[in-house]
């Protein structure tokens, strides 16, 4: 399942898209794990801030 913000970034359940198909799965896996390559550490952003 993918989640599509609105405009705004609020989450919106009706943008919800649902396949089941193998080559979707397959897309689906591809684009988090580009993604997840690419992320930074969350410790990265919270060194900024003073706890």
């Amino acid at each position: 399942m993918l989640s599509l913000p609105t405009i705004d970034g609020q989450y919106d359940s009706r943008t919800e898209v649902l396949a089941t198909d193998d080559r979707a799965l397959a897309w689906g896996r591809d684009l988090y794990e580009h993604y997840w390559e690419r992320a930074a550490p969350v410790e990265t952003f919270l060194a900024d801030f003073e706890w």
